[in-house]
């Protein structure tokens, strides 16, 4: 039996911040990225781990990634992880509950 198990990388959301300066160039065209790492089995998501912000500078193009300030920990605390980064833990407990139910009734 093959078992594809693995971690991957999802961008959660962006958000255009025009008061921040780039650290490089100090233009105001600044995207703060918010990030999850989760694992998977078989592509199906079954945990994440913590988010992360990184921030892109759309003039220079220069990126940060894991930032620590007060901007990237509101954004990051702004972001909800989605329900679907659970899936195998849910269909795992559903299997159970309904085995649970076949055998009491």
């Amino acid at each position: 039996m093959i078992i594809i198990l693995g971690k991957a990388n999802k961008i959660l959301n962006i958000y255009d911040d025009y008061f921040s300066k780039c650290e490089k160039c100090h233009s105001s065209d600044i995207v703060y990225i918010v990030h999850q790492n989760y694992y998977h089995l078989f592509g199906i998501p079954v945990f994440p781990e913590l988010k992360y912000v990184g921030i892109f500078c759309n003039a220079c193009q220069h990126s940060t990634i894991d930032v620590i300030n007060e901007t990237a920990g509101m954004y990051e605390k702004q972001t909800k992880t989605p329900i679907y980064m659970y899936s195998w833990i849910i269909i795992a407990l559903s299997i159970i509950i309904i085995n649970l139910l076949k055998s009491i009734f």
